[in-house]
């Protein structure tokens, strides 16, 4: 959404809506799914999720959080796969700013095996990352996704300022090509530590190339 409001209301009173209602419920047991781009730097959605977050912790009820990385499958539209699609329909591939930020894409089969083993209780009172193995810059994962769809194509580094403008545009036309709060998300700082879900529920998500292989091929 281009309103910062609507990811509080949605993240943050809706979070409070539905802990209240489990509460009334009996519901003892509480699994939060949040972003790892959860940061005050991070635009009006990352700060939604760091408050609904503070709201799960003093719930009273038994909770876990997973802070989910840029997934990426079947059905999905942005990420990994806007790309793909930029690569299969674009004689050049725009890059936001200098391509140097960090992604770690994670395979959304991996993702569902995290939550169930989570909501089954193998973890409580912990907040976990569920991200891919693989750190890798936005310019590195257009490399491996050139590579892996067999495509040349040039690409152009757009500056920030630009991207933003071009963002707030295509809101105000309701293209939403770009969601200017997207931005800032997508810079923030990120950590892709998996190693307490590995520890935890036995985390084992698949490398990129076989995640696409899953769904692409």
């Amino acid at each position: 959404s281009p309103r910062e409001a609507d990811y509080f209301r949605v993240n943050g009173e809706g979070t409070r809506n539905l802990l209240r209602a489990s509460r009334e419920a009996g519901i003892r047991r509480f699994v939060f799914v949040s972003s790892r781009a959860a940061h005050v730097d991070g635009g009006g959605y990352s700060r939604s999720k760091l408050e609904a977050e503070e709201c799960v912790r003093d719930s009273g009820l038994a909770w876990s959080i997973i802070r989910v990385a840029e997934v990426y499958g079947e059905g999905f539209h942005e990420g990994v796969d806007r790309l793909v699609r930029w690569i299969r329909s674009l004689p050049v591939i725009p890059v936001p700013g200098t391509g140097e930020y960090t992604l770690s894409p994670v395979y959304v089969d991996d993702v569902i095996e995290a939550l169930v083993r989570v909501a089954e209780g193998a973890m409580e009172k912990e907040c976990a990352v569920i991200a891919g193995p693989e750190e890798m810059t936005f310019d590195e994962l257009l490399d491996r996704l050139l590579r892996y769809l067999d495509r040349r194509k040039p690409r152009i580094h757009l500056p920030l300022g630009a991207v933003h403008l071009l963002a707030r545009f295509s809101s105000l036309l309701g293209m939403n090509l770009l969601v200017p709060d997207q931005v800032p998300r997508l810079l923030c700082p990120k950590s892709s530590d998996i190693s307490l879900a590995k520890s935890r529920i036995g985390f084992n998500p698949c490398r990129l190339e076989q995640g696409l292989n899953r769904y692409l091929k």
